[in-house]
């Protein structure tokens, strides 16, 4: 895995374009590149964002008339998204994008298209196959600060309830292991529930919900969403 930088739209088009520069040896005289994007998942506002920002981004300076871009969703299952990916390399595209739906199971199909020379960039949750390039956030530090800050603002105490995103995620799976871990070092702060926000409003609103009306006493929400989906519950259940 070949780590770039962290993900916007823009940056991972724009990282795209310079790894199959590199790669390739295009010039600016060429046709457009071909480039894929294979998204798992478009069950909530931040997937259907990165792709608008996709599409917005190669009509526009400096990418405008340079890509070609092509968008895969597949329903949230590894073995759709690798039948989806095989697909893809056999349009031989110059570039593939994947969000992808494991970290792991989608190597062996990575390093087949990295073998028929297309350049692969995994963003969002990355891929563990080296061959492939990363443009990632820091998953380990992220969920460490905001339990951190969660312990601090409850003095060490309290009862909270946590979200582990979306089922099968791998990021979702590391921020609910990063709060955690450090959530173990404070023996007073109690975990008493759990519910998959799923990264959108309505999930994370009715989960909240239902932890609300099954624990007369709740402290903190530590969420993996916005928080928009939680405000509404507690004030439908007039909690502060």
């Amino acid at each position: 895995m070949k780590l770039l930088s962290r993900h916007t739209g823009l940056a991972v088009l724009a990282a795209t374009m310079m790894a199959v520069g590199m790669q390739a040896g295009h010039t600016e005289d060429k046709k457009p590149y071909t480039i894929y994007l294979s998204n798992n998942f478009v069950g909530n506002d931040w997937r259907q964002q990165m792709e608008r920002v996709a599409t917005v981004s190669v009509n526009k300076g400096p990418l405008k008339g340079r890509v070609d871009l092509k968008i895969e969703n597949v329903e949230n299952t590894v073995q759709a998204q690798i039948n989806s990916l095989n697909n893809i390399i056999r349009q031989k595209p110059d570039a593939i994008l994947v969000d992808a739906g494991s970290d792991s199971a989608l190597n062996p199909t990575i390093k087949k298209a990295c073998d028929a020379g297309i350049v692969v960039i995994s963003f969002d949750q990355v891929v563990t196959e080296p061959c492939a390039y990363a443009v990632a956030s820091d998953w380990d530090r992220i969920p460490a600060v905001m339990a951190e800050w969660m312990a601090t603002q409850l003095g060490g105490k309290g009862n909270i309830i946590l979200d582990r995103g979306l089922a099968g995620a791998p990021i979702s799976a590391q921020l609910q292991g990063g709060y955690e871990k450090v959530l173990a070092k404070y023996p007073d702060i109690k975990v008493v529930g759990y519910y998959n926000g799923n990264y959108a409003l309505g999930p994370e609103q009715s989960g909240v919900a239902a932890l609300l009306a099954a624990n007369p006493k709740i402290d903190g929400i530590m969420t993996q969403g916005y928080g928009s989906g939680a405000l509404p519950a507690l004030k439908d259940a007039r909690r502060p």
